[in-house]
């Protein structure tokens, strides 16, 4: 394809989940982002690398009677020096890369927030910095200075589960601006859809510090296995399928209820 796509994806989790499970409190939904990318080659060479250090995501939540634009269209981030809180709800504050070349039709989520449900005008978004390989050479990725924002408005609605999908064109956001130098200039698209309830060993992951991702493993082996014990997963692909599983970090691995030190 010509086209590479990035994902954030921002799932909003409200508290209708079965008896046992740890739900929001009345009346919220707990908004969760995850990254996703999709095909990598572009009119400006094969990537094979596209590394995001991820400093802060954050959603405003609108003002009295205060109108929100929702559509799918692609759109350009707009850059800005904005560091206004009044407003503003941090999602994710736990900095983090990201190889987006790791995560083809893959999600992997980077964070979640206990939210209010009610009406939201924009989406913040912080990218410290960013390295990108292109036909095997590794360059710097120049990110925007600022702050990065969407003008695109969600309403979440209590007892409701929405998804919102952060679309990168990455054929249109990252531009070549010189022999070895590239930039990034996102063009994104924002597509919604509601969902049912996340489980609770997914809530476990990402409550203890872990990012839920798609991974090749065994077939005998089920979602969110206890990797203390199992270790990597490395059996030979004719036997193995995709599970979803935690992803804990450096030095630490998920024991099937949390992400603890390995």
């Amino acid at each position: 394809m010509k086209f590479t796509y990035l994902a954030l994806v921002v799932v909003v989790l409200i508290s209708a989940i079965m008896a046992g499970c740890t739900t929001a409190p009345a009346g919220q939904s707990t908004l969760i982002i995850a990254v996703k990318d999709a095909p990598k080659t572009t009119d400006i060479g094969t990537i094979t690398y596209l590394g995001l250090n991820i400093g802060e995501v954050s959603v405003h939540r609108a003002s009295a009677d205060q109108s929100v634009t929702e559509t799918d269209e692609e759109m350009e981030a707009t850059e800005s020096g904005d560091s206004e809180t009044a407003g503003w709800i941090v999602v994710v504050n736990q900095p983090q890369t990201i190889d987006l070349m790791q995560l083809t039709d893959i999600s992997e989520v980077i964070g979640q927030k206990d939210m209010e449900a009610g009406t939201y005008t924009q989406i913040r978004l912080k990218i410290d910095s960013g390295t990108i390989t292109v036909d095997g050479t590794e360059h710097n990725l120049a990110v925007p200075s600022g702050v990065l924002k969407l003008n695109r408005g969600f309403v979440l609605e209590p007892n409701q589960t929405l998804k919102l999908t952060l679309d990168f064109n990455v054929e249109k956001s990252i531009i070549r601006t010189g022999s070895d130098k590239y930039s990034l200039k996102p063009v994104i698209a924002v597509i919604s859809e509601t969902q049912s309830g996340v489980s609770e060993q997914e809530q476990a992951c990402i409550r203890s510090g872990g990012t839920v991702t798609t991974m090749l493993c065994c077939n005998a082996v089920n979602d969110f296995p206890n990797l203390c014990l199992m270790g990597a997963c490395g059996c030979a692909p004719g036997d193995s399928h995709q599970i979803r599983g935690c992803n804990c970090g450096t030095d630490k691995c998920f024991n099937g209820t949390a992400c603890v030190a390995g």
